[in-house]
Formats: structure tokens, sequence, C-alpha cells
């Protein structure tokens, strides 16, 4: 079921649930699909790896320092 609302104050109470479902959906697959290519570049490419790694390290040495 899809709701169109112009914004949530313009819906009633379960149609702005069902809208934020909806929103909340796409917002996660979004993520999921943006982090798996991620980690798909972070595991094919060897230079990405260590630039991470050495980033990340510096990153957490530094602030622990």
């Amino acid at each position: 079921m899809t709701v169109t609302c112009s914004g949530f104050s313009n819906c009633d109470l379960p149609g702005a649930e069902v809208a934020m479902v909806d929103a909340l959906g796409k917002v996660m697959f979004d993520l999921v699909r943006d982090e798996t290519q991620l980690f798909e570049e972070y595991a094919d490419s060897a230079n990405l790896t260590k630039w991470l790694q050495n980033a990340v390290f510096r990153a957490l040495y530094t602030s622990a320092a």
C-alpha cells in the first residue's frame, strides 16, 4: 500500500505510519546496497584495503595518543 502525503503532518496517523515504513525500507535498502558495494571494492582492491587500514589506524592512534 502506498500513501501519498505532502509530509507526515498532512496524513492521518495510519497513513503517516505507512509512509514512514515505506521511506525507512527504501533508506535501509540503499544503505545495504552502498555498504555491499564498498565491501566488494575493499575485498577486491589491495590498494583500497591498505589505504583504509592505514587511514583507520592513523585516526585511532592519533586520537588515543
